[in-house]
């Protein structure tokens, strides 16, 4: 090479990298300044058959100005070897089921955040469960592949889940903070070099007063000290964090031994104690649920239980306290909208629903949908019309768009 060709190409390459680097400075001074619009709702919309399902959910939450959807994108349902993106069962791409998901988003004007986890068998240590992988570099490669795949369209991604729980992590075995922040270590600067403007989420630890000696898991105290101490700090853009109210209202005092909304306010100071003040958090789950008399003892008390009124007004209160006090928090996504009918009413868990498998609206929709005009949001310029809409989502639609953002508000 030529001199004049070799100052040429370091001209490029120093243009490249500068490019790069003002990029990703950029998107971190956007990741650190509040949403206008703070609420969010988790989706299962990947277990979805009918597709005028999936339209109707994204209609809904669009419908109450809820801005972000938490979706899951299950690498084991994506990657069926490695570099494989095709479902030979059915012949066809692997990401088509996802690309009407996100396609759909964005004609509701809704902005994702996909969480990736489940692993494919042939990524993991040992088959089954949800051991860990043979390779970091793996889920490297498939976080890059989405981001490619939805290059400009999707720039969140949220990488796994509670590994402070020994299910979520190794079954059986005790939960290990080092070597989730190995996981962390390996994948962040791997998928920033390949996109800067990506905004990397920490998985959410699960909140629970457990220690190692308790089935394996580890409070998530506990966990987040840990994961700093094995250098966790700079290999993640937004720390998520879980905040459920269980039976306290949205401002009960934080306390280590006590599990409610402001616990967060504990791992945030774990994280200033670090040095890292600057990162904000997101919630990735919130709410309260509201399990009714009827159900057993211990089911009904899983979460404990509050009233469908008091879950509708403290999870609006629950997000205003958050705006107002704490300038770090971002998106908080309620879970969930609505599950797809694989929970039973029978199981408390199907009682944190904001709109039921039928797409009735609960009370804490229409709160939620309420507070959420305050914000500037997809329902700002109206909501579009769904393209093929079934009997039952026009029966809903009706129902939804004759109340107005006031007549929905819950009672003090």
């Amino acid at each position: 090479m030529t001199s004049r060709f070799r100052i040429l190409a370091l001209l490029l390459l120093f243009s490249a990298t500068l490019g790069a680097n003002v990029s990703s400075a950029q998107a971190q001074t956007a990741v650190k300044q509040p949403p206008a619009n703070p609420y969010g709702v988790n989706v299962f919309l990947h277990k979805e058959v009918e597709p005028w399902k999936i339209e109707e959910t994204l209609r809904l939450t669009a419908a109450a100005n809820i801005q972000w959807i938490k979706q899951e994108f299950p690498w084991q349902e994506i990657e069926f070897r490695k570099g494989y993106f095709t479902d030979d069962k059915w012949n066809k791409s692997s990401w088509e089921k996802f690309d009407n998901i996100v396609n759909l988003a964005e004609k509701y004007k809704l902005n994702v955040i996909a969480r990736i986890d489940h692993a494919p068998d042939w990524a993991k240590a040992a088959a089954g469960g949800t051991s860990p992988l043979k390779d970091y570099k793996d889920l490297a490669d498939f976080t890059n592949a989405l981001l490619d795949h939805y290059k400009g369209r999707i720039k969140y991604v949220q990488l796994w889940n509670e590994p402070n729980l020994a299910g979520e992590w190794v079954p059986g075995k005790a939960v290990n903070p080092a070597e989730y922040t190995a996981l962390l270590k390996a994948v962040y600067p791997a998928v920033k070099a390949a996109h800067p403007d990506a905004v990397l989420m920490t998985a959410p630890m699960a909140m629970t007063t457990e220690g190692p000696e308790a089935r394996g898991n580890m409070n998530e105290l506990d966990f987040w000290s840990k994961m700093y101490e094995a250098g966790a700090k700079g290999n993640f853009d937004i720390a998520s964090a879980n905040g459920y109210g269980l039976d306290q209202p949205p401002d009960a005092a934080p306390d280590p031994k006590k599990l409610n909304f402001r616990r967060v306010e504990l791992i945030r100071a774990i994280m200033v104690k670090n040095g890292d003040a600057g990162t904000p958090i997101w919630f990735d789950e919130y709410g309260w649920n509201a399990s009714p008399e009827t159900l057993s003892e211990a089911e009904k008390n899983f979460w404990r239980h509050v009233t469908p009124q008091q879950q509708a007004q403290w999870t609006v209160d629950g997000i205003n306290y958050a705006r107002k006090n704490w300038p770090w928090a971002g998106v908080i996504s309620i879970w969930y909208l609505r599950q797809v009918g694989d929970i039973p009413p029978e199981k408390a868990e199907y009682y944190f629903m904001m709109l039921d498998p039928d797409f009735k609206p609960q009370p804490v929709y229409n709160a939620v949908k309420t507070d959420a005009f305050k914000y500037p949001g997809p329902a700002s310029n109206g909501v579009p019309a769904s393209a093929n809409p079934s009997p039952t989502a026009t029966k809903v639609a009706r129902a939804t768009a004759t109340a107005s953002p006031t007549a929905n508000a819950v009672p003090p």
